[in-house]
């Protein structure tokens, strides 16, 4: 059995998380000119985290070796919370072209969409155009930048130290291209703070998508309860399932049914396709539930989640029957199972919604899992103690629940 066969089956959120969300040892790829040719080839997202690590002088070490795409991609994971741009994020990662050479901080410049830096210049600073030798309006007391090309009087913040990054990151930009700047500068005087996020955001949810991840509010449907009765899309037609094998032996294992079949699978073929999937449905989640990729203790938790309820709705699909559930993570799509699992969940939660009156500490434990959001296992140890949980996993603990909460009723 493959190493990659053996994590999947007993450490697979880690192995999930090593693949796709750890970060890599930047320090160790800047050591010599061999590793640092695969820092262009890095993911975005471990490129994301490993940067957290840096210090300045070891960013402007890096910045040759990266790529604008990933740069951008860096951007677009870091300034955005929902539909929300923090432009103090995006200072500070562009500040990083004090430290560099004129075509490495063009390129740097370059990764933002001008409508971010007008967005920033917008927010941080009060513009005065020279109109006729005069600067037009009132400028308000505090600290001024008058541009190199003596066109705009420009009100800094107030806060000292991003007053003296943006004086920096100006006068640097008219360095590096002047007629970019001047561009910036006019654009944020005339368009709305509204439509410069808007048209920003737009431009950066196609982009995270074609990295794996999603927009917030196409996330939340990964929640939505199936229609009664409703099939599952399938992937490919339903011819090719006669080419599966006619039985699957799988060993008695309490690793998770579809770990077992990615490491069958593993064995005879690529299965990357499907971790691209996996990939795909655990950014759902995390996008969904809010969660950062710099949060590794909740990452690993929404890839349980992501894990278990997949897991949960190809045990319900299957019915128990190995060779439908081979068949199923291979023709049905990773996330269908999913929001199968979610659907029999939210019937539970109904279901315990109903129940009133006075329960026991054990009892009432365990209806409180039922009745959260997403809803999960739950039980106390021993009196007084903390409220312990796990996810639902198969359709043999859903039944079990099921069981017990006619037993209250």
């Amino acid at each position: 059995m493959s190493e990659l066969s053996k994590d999947l089956i007993r450490r697979p959120e880690e192995a999930l998380y090593r693949t796709i969300y750890a970060p890599v040892d930047l320090h160790e790829l800047l050591a010599s000119a061999e590793s640092r040719s695969r820092i262009r080839r890095l993911p975005p997202v471990q490129l994301f985290f490993g940067l957290k690590e840096l210090t300045d002088e070891e960013v402007a070490q890096l910045a040759p070796h990266v790529t604008q795409e990933q740069w951008q991609a860096v951007i677009d994971l870091d300034i955005w919370s929902r539909d929300n741009a923090n432009v103090h994020h995006l200072i500070n990662l562009q500040r990083h072209i004090l430290l560099t050479d004129d075509p490495v901080a063009r390129k740097l410049i370059g990764a933002a969409d001008p409508d971010l830096w007008e967005l920033a210049l917008s927010r941080l600073l009060k513009i005065h155009p020279k109109v006729d030798e005069e600067y037009e309006g009132e400028p308000e007391e505090g600290d001024y930048l008058e541009t190199p090309d003596q066109q705009y009087l420009l009100v800094l913040p107030r806060n000292p130290e991003l007053a003296r990054v943006m004086r920096a990151i100006l006068l640097r930009a008219y360095e590096v291209d002047p007629a970019w700047i001047r561009l910036r500068l006019e654009a944020a005087r005339f368009r709305t703070r509204t439509e410069l996020t808007e048209s920003a955001y737009e431009k950066r949810t196609k982009r995270v998508e074609e990295m794996g991840f999603q927009d917030y509010y196409e996330a939340v449907e990964i929640y939505a309860s199936l229609v009664e009765g409703e099939k599952l899309p399938l992937k490919k037609s339903t011819a090719q399932l006669s080419t599966l094998p006619a039985s699957v032996r799988l060993p008695e294992s309490e690793a998770l049914l579809l770990m077992q079949l990615l490491a069958q699978l593993s064995r005879s073929q690529d299965i990357s396709l499907l971790l691209e999937e996996l990939f795909f449905v655990c950014n759902k989640i995390l996008t969904a539930d809010r969660v950062s990729p710099g949060e590794p203790k909740l990452v690993r938790r929404g890839i349980r989640k992501a894990l278990t309820g997949i897991n949960l709705g190809l045990d319900l699909w299957s019915e128990g029957k190995p060779e439908r559930a081979l068949a199923g993570v291979q023709e049905v799509y990773l996330q269908s199972f999913f929001r199968l699992g979610c659907t029999r969940l939210a019937k539970l939660r109904v279901k315990a919604d109903r129940i009133t009156g006075d329960q026991s500490p054990e009892t009432a434990a365990f209806i409180r899992g039922l009745r959260r959001k997403y809803p999960v296992q739950s039980w106390l140890p021993e009196p007084g103690a903390r409220l312990h949980w796990r996810f639902f996993s198969t359709s043999k603990e859903v039944e079990k629940a099921q069981k017990r909460l006619e037993a209250i009723q």
